[in-house]
């Protein structure tokens, strides 16, 4: 994961170049439409949805929608193309599951936890309790 770290100030630096340098080519209204409008309306939508309070995944889409927003409203092509397709919430949901799946491989690896496909616990997984049960 560290090894791509390099590509962070590649990425603060040249994707407002490749703005500046884009300018003549998208024109006044187009980089209004860029700079203005998209942010405007991906925050719109990014922030109407809703999430299930019980769902594991939660937490990582929250994450993953501010990560979205950052990007949108960073002044360069490249953040506001990857910032696109977490406005689709299938994929946004599949990001959230997958990064919720990558954390318990790596911290809770010995641990037999499954996510399904919506990124619930599955109740088959836990292992019985021993002893006594209290009611």
């Amino acid at each position: 994961m560290l090894k791509w770290l390099w590509l962070l100030p590649l990425l603060a630096f040249g994707d407002p170049w490749l703005l500046y340098y884009s300018w003549s080519a998208l024109g006044f209204y187009g980089q209004v439409a860029v700079l203005l409008v998209y942010p405007l309306i991906g925050t719109f939508i990014v922030r109407s949805r809703t999430t299930d309070p019980g769902d594991s995944a939660a937490l990582a889409m929250g994450i993953v929608r501010i990560a979205a927003r950052i990007l949108m409203w960073y002044p360069g092509l490249i953040c506001k193309t990857l910032a696109l397709p977490f406005l689709i919430p299938a994929f946004e949901r599949r990001f959230s599951i997958f990064i919720v799946r990558q954390i318990h491989a790596r911290f809770f690896g010995d641990l037999n936890v499954n996510l399904d496909a919506d990124g619930r616990l599955q109740p088959g997984d836990l292992k019985p309790a021993r002893g006594r049960v209290v009611k």
